[in-house]
């Protein structure tokens, strides 16, 4: 009875063999193709979401005029009045009460705090409940706010969207190529005979190329360079893999046998 590999043992043992990324083009059914995407997508995810996460985001990154003009400010004592005001900053570093500031603090009942900067931003903030008695102490607890409140959201964020990139970029390069080897089936030179064999002709060299993507990420950190890294090792396993069997199995066979012999005399010659 013949043997049969669990898909993930088939797939490893294929994606670094340039003969069988052709040869094993068949047997995946739609759920292990999509896995295989998504497990591919996840390597080069991994370092680059661990570069992002060691990202050093503060507000700064966001209001950079907001706080730079409020540590500016000169210190001055808030009474229980200035807790319900609206500060703007002014270059003359005296903390003022309006709403028509370029750069906005403005207190809101239940401690929590409006900040604006020039450039459009803004956003609120809930403070601790312990109130601030000084204008600078009150900078420091928003921007010590921020960083609990805000820095996962924005950090889980990006990570997101660098995966969603990925994923994209995956898909339509991986449709791509299939759509061109899918069409030489016309021709009779390759045996290509489905879109399906295609596409799974494509998926097993994404796997080697994935992980070498992997590496450079963990080395850069750049999505950019690992995304031209992956893609470039990509097209270099399939043009080994065509080189080798043209995209075609009664190739393949030959090249196999040509293998085995070579093997076999050299072999003979040794003993």
């Amino acid at each position: 009875m013949k043997r049969t590999d669990p898909y993930l043992f088939r797939y490893l043992g294929t994606t670094f063999s340039s003969r069988r990324i052709f040869e094993n083009r068949q047997g995946a059914n739609f759920f292990q193709i999509i896995l295989t995407i998504l497990a591919c997508t996840a390597l080069l995810a991994m370092p680059l979401a661990l570069t992002i996460a060691k990202q050093n985001v503060s507000l700064k990154t966001y209001m950079p005029n907001w706080v730079q003009e409020a540590k500016a400010q000169k210190e001055i004592s808030l009474t229980a009045p200035h807790r319900s005001n609206s500060f703007f900053f002014t270059p003359t570093g005296k903390a003022g009460k309006t709403y028509n500031g370029e750069n906005q603090l403005v207190m809101l009942p239940n401690d929590r705090v409006f900040l604006k900067d020039k450039n459009g931003y803004s956003l609120t903030l809930q403070l601790p409940h312990k109130q601030s008695t000084t204008f600078q102490a009150l900078v420091k607890s928003a921007m010590s706010s921020w960083e609990k409140q805000y820095k996962p959201l924005l950090t889980g964020g990006k990570i997101l969207l660098t995966n969603g990139m990925l994923l994209i970029s995956n898909v339509f390069i991986l449709l791509l190529g299939a759509l061109i080897l899918f069409a030489t089936r016309k021709t009779g030179f390759t045996t290509i005979q489905s879109f399906r064999e295609s596409i799974q002709l494509m998926l097993n060299a994404l796997g080697s190329a994935s992980l070498i993507g992997m590496i450079i990420g963990f080395l850069t950190g750049d999505i950019a360079l690992v995304l031209l890294i992956q893609s470039g090792a990509w097209m270099i396993l399939l043009l080994l893999s065509f080189l080798q069997t043209r995209f075609n199995d009664n190739e393949a066979s030959k090249n196999l046998k040509k293998q085995k012999k070579g093997a076999f005399t050299h072999d003979k010659a040794t003993v």
